[in-house]
């Protein structure tokens, strides 16, 4: 497999909008909110007939194309993907139909939330906005990142937007909560990568040089000692060259998978910078993590430091990041990032 170059990133969280204001943003008093604030600049017809859900994707894929129309104009419309994911989609809108249609005769329920009820409602806002017909999808789960990686390789495109997002709903909290989910912060998050093949090596941020995903199992508070095992080896076939890494972001969250991550990672790099700050200062993304990990890896990078209010006090340059994630679905992920 070849590298994969990420030239952008971008984001709605609570440190802020960008690489730029997350990296002000560490370390000041933010709150953790249920619902973000955010900008969206939309054609006004479109604007009115999308949920927030799609706008949150806009808000984020706005500014990154703005950032990079130069390089983006330069390619056609049918080079240029569009790969979105999602653990839960619109599951909001989808709540306010079902009630409306509940409660009303079906025939004079909205016609525009109910197209929105649809997961993919999202990417093809995303591609009618800005005229985008490369390849596009919209997956269930945490890492459309992987995905991304596989159509360039196969030259299905030059640069693909790949994204996720959850919307925070109370009554997703509550079903987990419900279900025996173990206590977590959760909150609410858009992140979004422009990434590119090698044409793009002079110009990226950082490359992703490796990534494997692995399934810890529908009920990952079973067999510790097998998780252990899977997340070991996950681990090491990332970091397979044998080349050592400047520094570790992990998900340190107070269930036992994140438990057992921080064990881990305290055992495999005893002296190497790990932080597991990120779901304290962003919350637990609806049950996802690695995608606003890869986030402030990303940004580390393109500073050419660790940040010492994410690192503990650790101000050195880096070059090479391993970010792992996990999320709601049981899937386990490691991304090598070098500079």
């Amino acid at each position: 497999m070849k590298d994969l170059y990420i030239l952008d990133a971008g984001c709605i969280s609570s440190l802020g909008d960008s690489m730029d204001s997350c990296w002000e943003n560490i370390g000041s008093e933010v709150e953790l909110e249920k619902n973000y604030d955010f900008e969206v600049n939309m054609p006004p017809k479109l604007k009115r007939s999308s949920d927030r859900f799609s706008k949150m994707y806009m808000s984020v894929l706005e500014k990154l194309v703005n950032n990079n129309k130069e390089t983006l104009e330069k390619y056609p419309a049918e080079r240029i993907g569009t790969i979105f994911s999602s653990e839960y989609g619109p599951v909001t809108t989808n709540l306010l139909f079902a009630r409306e249609v509940l409660e009303k005769e079906p025939e004079i329920c909205s016609p525009a939330k109910f197209s929105n009820t649809v997961a993919n409602a999202c990417v093809g806002i995303a591609c009618i906005d800005h005229g985008y017909k490369g390849v596009s999808t919209m997956l269930q789960g945490s890492n459309s990142l992987s995905f991304s990686e596989d159509l360039i390789n196969e030259d299905k495109a030059d640069l693909i937007f790949s994204a996720f997002a959850d919307e925070y709903s109370e009554e997703v909290v509550k079903a987990l909560h419900d279900a025996g989910d173990e206590p977590r912060n959760y909150s609410e998050n858009c992140s979004i990568f422009l990434v590119g093949n090698e044409n793009f090596k002079d110009q990226s941020i950082c490359s992703i040089k490796k990534m494997v995903n692995m399934n810890l199992g529908s009920n990952t508070k079973e067999n510790e000692a097998t998780n252990e095992r899977r997340i070991r080896k996950c681990i090491e076939r990332c970091l397979s060259d044998g080349k050592p890494v400047d520094a570790v972001l992990h998900t340190s969250t107070d269930d036992r998978i994140g438990k057992l991550e921080t064990r881990i990672m305290k055992d495999m790099f005893p002296e190497v910078p790990v932080s597991g700050k990120a779901n304290k200062l962003v919350g637990d993304i609806m049950g996802s993590s690695i995608n606003m990990n890869l986030v402030l890896g990303t940004m580390c990078l393109k500073k050419k430091e660790l940040n010492d209010k994410l690192f503990d006090g650790v101000k050195a340059s880096c070059k090479r990041i391993l970010v792992t994630g996990y999320d709601i679905l049981g899937n386990y992920s490691c991304v090598l990032l070098e500079a």
